[in-house]
């Protein structure tokens, strides 16, 4: 997206030079990716390959483009999107999405980021230190409200040291103001207007089933996702689901591929394998970063589990006492009288030697 040009001091223009060489490269790994998983490519390897927009006709058969398809199996792997609508309505207002990132052509000097989630304190953390003056708001007490409460707390002061400007426990509503952007905020009766030159909104996903007509196959489908079984069957027998068309929860690389595997083995006949839904891990990517798998002592206390909790500090691990990354913590949760793990906690620190955080700047 481009912008009108602000006078620039070097520095300025050394970070614009390294953000626009970051957005490039990031650019050319999706290119590659597109390029690899190309029609062309995966026809040259056997597959036979239909292009165009898809949906069921029978419980064993789709219709691309007016050509119908027959099926023994098949696996539905749409993944999810935010509303068109709601894209639609970012980019008519000017506010920047994680889909139009890498659209933008300079570094943003005062930058809104609407949301305390895992994407938005990554995208906080990011363009920090990259040299943008960075404002985090959401209208919850805390950071990362989904995750382990004291590993919200880890990244949090991180952010906040590293110079992120935390405006939580209040409302927000984003503006357009000329030229440049402003945040209304709302605390009770108190309110102040923050003046930057993007925001960047947080738009929500919902699994991609629109025009599928999931009825004539006889798919059971919930606002969620696609209902499915153990082994990724849906309720209709022919029909195995994977990734984010299942749910939010299923949305990362990670856990599409182990879906992806065990759906393509059940469905060739093989010994039915069970997909469990306990080991889909949940990645925080800041610094430092938050890996959870499994259910956590909230959720275990919810379903009457009696655990016992076993923790280690990262301030005794060898190579944090070296990196001065002492931070941290590793927790695992074990039911009390069978020692079976179900769940566990870690935070640690990335390699922070190699980038140097500007003076934070004044709130």
């Amino acid at each position: 997206r481009q912008r009108q040009p602000r006078p620039q001091e070097p520095s300025d223009r050394d970070a614009d030079c390294e953000f626009v060489a970051l957005v490039r490269r990031a650019q050319q790994a999706e290119a590659d990716v597109r390029r690899r998983l190309g029609a062309r490519e995966l026809a040259g390897t056997g597959i036979d390959v239909f292009c165009g927009d898809a949906r069921f006709v029978a419980p064993d058969g789709v219709e691309v483009e007016g050509a119908r398809v027959a099926f023994r199996r098949a696996i539905l792997a749409t993944g999810g999107a935010p509303p068109k609508e709601e894209i639609a309505a970012a980019r008519t207002a000017g506010f920047l999405t994680e889909e139009s990132l890498l659209e933008l052509t300079c570094l943003p000097g005062r930058l809104a980021i609407v949301g305390v989630g895992p994407s938005q304190c990554a995208w906080a953390q990011t363009f920090r230190r990259l040299g943008s003056q960075v404002h985090l708001l959401g209208r919850h007490a805390a950071i990362l409200p989904d995750e382990h409460p004291e590993a919200a707390r880890s990244v949090q002061a991180r952010l906040a040291a590293e110079g992120v400007c935390l405006h939580l426990g209040c409302d927000v509503v984003p503006e357009r103001a000329g030229k440049s952007h402003a945040v209304l905020i709302r605390r009770g009766q108190r309110q102040e207007k923050l003046f930057v030159d993007d925001i960047l909104v947080e738009c929500s996903r919902r699994p991609r089933v629109g025009g599928l007509d999931l009825a004539s196959a006889g798919v059971a489908c919930s606002e969620q996702g696609v209902l499915v079984e153990d082994t990724l069957r849906t309720s209709n027998r022919r029909v195995f689901a994977v990734g984010e068309v299942c749910g939010p929860e299923f949305s990362s690389p990670p856990a599409a591929e182990t879906m992806a595997r065990l759906a393509v083995r059940n469905a060739l006949g093989w010994t039915a394998r069970r997909f469990n839904r306990l080991l889909v891990p949940r990645c925080v990517d800041t610094d430092p970063q938050v890996v959870r798998i499994g259910l956590t002592a909230q959720q275990a206390a919810v379903e009457q589990l009696r655990i016992n909790t076993y923790r280690a500090e990262m301030s005794g691990a060898q190579g944090a006492v070296l990196d001065r990354q002492e931070a941290g913590f590793a927790e695992v949760h074990v039911r009390s009288r069978s020692g079976r793990v179900v769940g566990a906690t870690i935070v640690a620190h990335h390699d922070a030697n190699s980038y140097n955080t500007t003076r934070p700047p004044t709130c």
